[in-house]
C-alpha cells in the first residue's frame, strides 16, 4: 500500500486503466462465450423437430412392417388396419417433408428423397401382392435403416454429437433407437 501512494498519479491512472481493461475483457469474454452457448442450444433446439417427426415416421413404418407382412401372408382381417397406417404414414412423410425442408444439409435432403421414393413406391406393389411378405420386410428395413441415417446427418449437422469420440455417435444414435423401441412396446 505504501508503493501505491508514492507512484506519480500517471502511473496510478496506468494502473487503473489496465484494471479497467482486463474486468472489461473478462466481461466480454463471457459475454461471447454465453452468446456462443445460446446459439448453439438454438441449433441444438432447430434439430429437435424434424428429428421427432422422423422417429415418429420410423415408429409407423415399423408397424406397417408387421401388417404388410402379415397381409402379405394372407392375413384377411388386416386391411383395413394396413389401410389406415398407409394413411397415417402419408400424413407423417407430408408433415416430415416440411420439417426436412428447413434443414439445409443436401446429405440429408438426398437420403428423405430416397426413402420418400421407395416409400410412394410401397403401398402399389403391396396392394397388388407383387412383392413377397420378406420382400416387403427387407424393404420396410431398409427404409427405416436410411431414416435413421437421416436422424444422424441432422444430429451431426445441428450440433447434437458434440463429442469426437466414436463412442459419443453410437450412444446418440442408441438412445434414439431404444427411444423408437420403447414407443412400439408402450
Amino acid at each position: 500500500m505504501h508503493t501505491l501512494i508514492r507512484l506519480l498519479l500517471r502511473r496510478k491512472f496506468a494502473i487503473l486503466a489496465v484494471l479497467g481493461v482486463l474486468l472489461t475483457a473478462t466481461a466480454l469474454a463471457l459475454s461471447v462465450r454465453e452468446s456462443g452457448q445460446r446459439a448453439a442450444a438454438a441449433r441444438e433446439a432447430q434439430a429437435l423437430v424434424p428429428v421427432r417427426a422422423v422417429q415418429s415416421l420410423i415408429s409407423l413404418l415399423e408397424r406397417h412392417r408387421d401388417l404388410s407382412s402379415a397381409y402379405l401372408s394372407g392375413g384377411a382381417g388386416i386391411a383395413n388396419r394396413h389401410l389406415e397406417i398407409e394413411h397415417e404414414i402419408n400424413v407423417a412423410f407430408a408433415n416430415t417433408n416440411v420439417d426436412i425442408a428447413m434443414i439445409e444439409n443436401e446429405a440429408v435432403n438426398r437420403i428423405w428423397s430416397a426413402v420418400h421414393r421407395s416409400w410412394a413406391e410401397m403401398p402399389r406393389a403391396l396392394l397388388m401382392r407383387s412383392v413377397s411378405a420378406q420382400q416387403s420386410a427387407e424393404q420396410h428395413t431398409t427404409m427405416i435403416r436410411e431414416l435413421f441415417r437421416v436422424i444422424d446427418r441432422i444430429a451431426d449437422s445441428h450440433g447434437l454429437v458434440l463429442d469426437s469420440d466414436i463412442r459419443a455417435p453410437d450412444a446418440g444414435t442408441a438412445s434414439v433407437q431404444q427411444r423408437a423401441a420403447l414407443a412400439r412396446i408402450q
